[in-house]
């Protein structure tokens, strides 16, 4: 289990393997640098994603649209009705075959759910919301890898 010491329950989700083997193995990749809080942030032309903001990325279902001029962080828009800023929208849910905009990857004993989201964003001491730390993209796919691409 990725989170020793923790309560956390390993959870089996369904999800589209494909889609979320792609997204796994982007995360690997090296390709994207990691940002916290929103789905993309951008400053001086230098592009920071969320792990979600990377599978928002390579679904290539929509753009990214800044939420204002001159702010760092961008909706990524499907269309009038489908965006977001800081979660999947629905069409990217729907691509990797999910349910959950911040993209479960566990229980907490508590019913809190562990979300990449979270460990994504985790600042020390919010635990159990989040375990205590960020942690990097790899230790991310792997905690996808373990909830939706093992048998």
């Amino acid at each position: 289990m990725l989170f020793q010491g923790t309560e956390f329950e390993d959870v089996k989700l369904p999800c589209n393997r494909e889609n979320m083997t792609k997204l796994a193995e982007a995360l690997e990749s090296g390709d994207y640098e990691q940002g916290k809080n929103y789905l993309l942030t951008t400053k001086d032309d230098k592009r920071k994603y969320c792990c979600l903001g990377v599978a928002c990325e390579i679904s290539g279902l929509g753009d990214w649209i800044p939420v204002r001029p001159l702010h760092s962080k961008s909706n990524y828009v499907v269309s009038d009705v489908d965006y977001c800023d800081a979660e999947l929208p629905h069409a990217v849910q729907e691509w990797l075959g999910i349910e959950h905009g911040m993209m479960i990857l566990g229980i907490h004993s508590t019913g809190d759910v562990l979300t990449a989201a979270k460990l994504n964003d985790a600042q020390p001491g919010d635990y159990p919301m989040n375990p205590g730390e960020a942690y990097d993209f790899a230790a991310i796919a792997a905690k996808i890898r373990e909830t939706y691409l093992t048998d």
